[in-house]
C-alpha cells in the first residue's frame, strides 16, 4: 500500500505537534522570566537601542 508515504506524513505531523508544544512551553516560561524581572537589565540600554530589540524587549510578551 502506501506505507512509506503514510509513515512520512505521520512522522512530520508528530514532529509538528512536538515543535508547537515546545514553542508554547517556551513562550510561557519566557513570559514568567520577564514578569519576574530577569530581562530588566535591557532597560539600561539607550532608548534607540531598546526600540531595536524587537521580541527581546522586556515589555514584549509571547501570546499562547
Amino acid at each position: 500500500m502506501y506505507v512509506p508515504g503514510m509513515s512520512t506524513c505521520i512522522a512530520f505531523a508528530f514532529l509538528g505537534i512536538v515543535s508547537a508544544s515546545w514553542l508554547w512551553g517556551y513562550g510561557v516560561w519566557e513570559n514568567k522570566q520577564r514578569e519576574a524581572g530577569k530581562r530588566d537589565h535591557l532597560r539600561a540600554l539607550p532608548e534607540e537601542e531598546q526600540q531595536l530589540l524587537g521580541e527581546r524587549h522586556p515589555d514584549f510578551r509571547f501570546t499562547p
